[in-house]
């Protein structure tokens, strides 16, 4: 399970590039979730996929899942199912255009929208 980080108004999740591939759990409201992360170094973005763990099985609900900037992750599975955790990539930086290897866990951050 990860250990997200709240401010006095968002509640942020760790991103860690170094380690991808790789996949974090997360519970929102009372449903756990993996999301996988991925890098395509050719093209410099980054992917995930989205599944629901159940009865201690995997089931894909989104795969390959662009990751853009000041877009929801997985918004259509998200307005759907309320229990899917809705995640934004925001930059708190004015200059920031889009998400890269460089600024992605830096100047980039996934925020969840409760």
């Amino acid at each position: 399970m990860i250990k997200e980080y709240e401010t006095d108004e968002i509640l942020v999740l760790p991103f860690f590039k170094e380690k991808i591939p790789y996949e974090i759990t997360y519970d929102s409201h009372g449903s756990l979730f993996a999301i996988a992360f991925f890098y395509n170094q050719e093209y410099d973005f980054f992917t995930a996929d989205l599944y629901r763990l159940e009865n201690g099985e995997k089931k894909i609900i989104a795969f390959g899942e662009k990751m853009m900037l000041n877009q929801v992750l997985f918004e259509t599975q998200a307005e759907l199912n309320p229990d899917i955790p809705a995640i934004i990539l925001l930059s708190f930086y004015e200059n920031t255009e889009r998400i890269s290897w460089d600024n992605m866990g830096k100047e980039v951050e996934l925020v969840v929208i409760e």
